[in-house]
């Protein structure tokens, strides 16, 4: 689950110090939303996790991360106990708000960085070297060293992520990692379709079976079906509560997106569940999507001079978490329907 420790900074050059003490050290997620005022400092840090308040580099050698941004490029450095890496996003615009969100993952030996809209950039065979969960945004260190010339908006620090893709997409990322797309949560979505449909053939193979031997007990061949009848009466039973799960599933899923999208229809469910919750799905996904749209569209009235409170961007935020949280509930809970209806298949094979 993605876990925001909730900064806010104002346009000042003041820093901020956190706690963010993960469940586990050897992944680290985050994504942290700045402007920079303007190229008169190379080399700058937006937001570090490598000493402690004392100045004291915690876990030497090579400890901890930081994102940086280093002629005119943001980046993710961390150090892997022996030496520093980096993992480039790209090249920033002065005075636009950019998104940079990052994957340190020791598990995998990967690191996935993103810049805004851009492909996800990502390297393998990286390993990771813990360091505190001291978090300082704006600078390197409380010294100072490296301070960075303009804002940051927000930092969301956690161990997963939901990366948004525009809709369609033709993308398929793994969801196993918790990156969650439109077609990751498709694919599962069919496989328990065709898990059931399977399932309903099977059943239909075994109602045969059993008016076969019916129609041979009929002619005086002493053979039961009743253990085929029994069998038949589980699985079907199985499949309905599976299907009435399903639904409530989805008019809860449905009740959050009228909650956050503020809709008045009144919830229908089609006799297709999977249809309705893949719309429904899409409907979340367009929810993120008017939201970063609104939070562009108010940094640009800030940019000419048109005063947004901070409050709208730390409810829009908060909102955009709740909605990723929820995407990420989501794909967990098919996940587990996939394999659910894949032992129902199964159990019909045995």
């Amino acid at each position: 689950m993605i876990q925001s420790i909730g900064l806010e900074l104002t346009p000042t050059n003041d820093l901020e110090v956190a706690t963010y003490t993960p469940l586990d050290t050897k992944r680290i997620t985050g994504r942290i939303r700045f402007t920079q005022k303007d190229d008169s400092v190379h080399h700058s840090v937006l937001v570090s996790s490598r000493f402690d308040t004392s100045h004291k580099e915690v876990n030497r050698p090579f400890p901890g991360w930081f994102v940086q941004i280093v002629g005119g490029k943001v980046m993710l450095a961390w150090g892997t106990g022996h030496t520093w890496r980096s993992c480039i996003g790209g090249p920033i615009t002065i005075g636009r708000m950019h998104t940079f969100t990052f994957d340190l993952n020791d598990h995998t030996s990967t690191v996935r960085v993103w810049l805004d809209d851009h492909d996800c950039v990502m390297q393998e065979k990286e390993t990771f070297r813990y360091a505190t969960p001291t978090i300082i945004v704006g600078a390197l260190n409380l010294r100072p060293e490296f301070v960075f010339n303009g804002v940051v908006h927000d930092l969301v620090l956690g161990q997963g992520i939901v990366v948004v893709e525009p809709i369609p997409s033709s993308k398929a990322l793994d969801t196993q990692t918790e990156v969650v797309t439109l077609e990751s949560l498709k694919v599962d979505l069919k496989l328990i379709h065709d898990h059931i449909n399977n399932a309903q053939i099977d059943i239909q193979a075994l109602e045969h079976i059993d008016m076969t031997i019916t129609a041979w007990r009929n002619r005086g061949i002493n053979i039961s079906s009743d253990s085929i009848y029994a069998q038949i009466e589980h699985i079907q039973t199985q499949l309905e509560v599976f299907l009435h799960d399903t639904r409530q599933q989805v008019t809860q899923i449905q009740s959050i997106d009228r909650e956050i999208s503020q809709k008045d229809e009144t919830i229908q469910i089609t006799s297709d569940v999977f249809t309705e919750y893949e719309h429904t799905i899409r409907g979340l996904f367009g929810d993120i999507a008017v939201i970063d749209d609104a939070s562009n569209t108010f940094e640009h009235f800030r940019s000419i001079g048109i005063h947004i409170p901070n409050s709208v961007d730390i409810a829009m935020n908060k909102q955009r978490q709740n909605i990723m949280d929820t995407l990420l509930a989501i794909a967990g809970d098919l996940k587990g329907r996939v394999e659910q209806t894949k032992q129902i298949m199964d159990e019909i094979k045995e």
